[in-house]
């Protein structure tokens, strides 16, 4: 009873959050009441959001479509042989999408979807794009998700030369703490290092970390997953 008692006081505070909230826009000076949603970065935001997603990644899973999902960003893998039946998955996809949305009364912004293929093929006229909502899914040859660029021929070159000049930034940002005729002490050259270019150059290196051992990044991308193999 202590138990179910607590369950049925967390719902009630979370409703209360939600539904008591109120929002004023600032332009036109008018308040209104909020029905739905999470304040933006809100401590309850990601919590909430991922129990919500939930049914979604798991039925776009049982229907043979690899989805991860990560505080707010998803992602679906599909495979295929042929270019012209790989084209209907990732409209069966968005169609389970466009359904969860109408019955959960949500709305997904497709100018924010973007579609990679991962392939050495350079014509892909038969790969037909999908739609969400009338709005036609472009293919694009990079895309960024948490923080990794991911690039069309999984080379990785792009990713590394972001995480080399962002922290060659960081770098010389700190060293302007330093005057012109004495320098930072080797004790602060290394916590700089290691505390601020370290873990810019290494985020992420758990996927990309076999292209330093190429010359160059350009290596294709079945060859890097022979390595992985």
């Amino acid at each position: 009873m202590a138990w179910a008692w607590r369950h049925d006081l967390i719902c009630w505070w979370i409703g209360s959050t939600l539904g008591g909230r109120k929002i004023k826009a600032t332009l036109a000076g008018e308040a209104g009441s909020v029905a739905r949603g999470c304040p933006q970065e809100g401590i309850l935001l990601a919590l909430l959001w991922s129990l919500f997603v939930d049914e979604l990644i798991k039925g776009l899973k049982e229907n043979g479509c690899y989805t991860l999902g990560y505080a707010e960003d998803i992602v679906t893998i599909i495979r295929g042989e042929f270019l012209n039946t790989t084209s209907e998955l990732p409209q069966d996809a968005l169609s389970m999408v466009q359904q969860w949305c109408d019955r959960t009364q949500l709305s997904m912004n497709p100018q924010k979807m973007v579609i990679l293929p991962p392939t050495q093929i350079r014509y892909l006229r038969r790969l037909k794009e999908p739609t969400l909502s009338g709005y036609t899914l472009q293919l694009t040859t990079k895309v960024k998700y948490l923080g990794l660029t991911l690039d069309k021929g999984l080379t990785w070159k792009t990713q590394l030369k972001n995480l080399i000049t962002k922290a060659d930034r960081a770098f010389w940002t700190c060293t302007g703490t330093s005057g012109k005729i004495w320098g930072l002490k080797p004790r602060v050259v290394h916590w700089i290092y290691t505390m601020v270019v370290r873990p810019i150059l290494t985020y992420g290196s758990t996927v990309w970390w076999l292209r330093v051992r190429k010359m160059s990044a350009g290596q294709s991308s079945a060859s890097y997953r022979n390595q992985l193999v």
